[in-house]
């Protein structure tokens, strides 16, 4: 059965990328910014041409991360840490903080998981 409704889920930039509008809503912009800055990712949901929801799913760091950069941090195997996420940058700085990185944390951030290796810079 052939279904004439469309439906778009993703971050902002995709949203915007598929013609989304309602993006530039103050409201929105001011969520988009206190839910960033908690480090956190915001979904945008759109059906037929109408943002119908916004949410903002939990995101902690991995136990697996916190325990491989303090290993390597406590034997002094890493001056530089970088974190490669699709997330934005100020979700990265929430978990290189949570990780309790206290050396240099560089980002590279909005990359997909096909890309991440070219982009770290060996």
């Amino acid at each position: 059965m052939a279904s004439d409704h469309k439906a778009v889920i993703g971050d902002k930039v995709w949203m915007a990328g598929n013609n989304v509008e309602g993006l530039d809503a103050v409201a929105l912009e001011q969520f988009t910014i206190a839910v960033e800055d908690a480090g956190k990712a915001l979904i945008c949901m759109d059906a037929d041409d109408d943002l119908r929801a916004v949410f903002s799913p939990s995101q902690t760091p991995h136990a697996k991360s916190l325990t491989v950069l303090g290993e390597a941090g406590r034997h002094g195997a890493c001056d530089r840490v970088w974190k490669v996420a699709d997330n934005t940058a100020a979700t990265t700085t929430t978990y290189a903080v949570a990780e309790r990185l206290e050396r240099a944390v560089s980002t590279a951030v909005g990359v997909l998981p096909p890309h991440r290796s070219p982009d770290i810079p060996w």
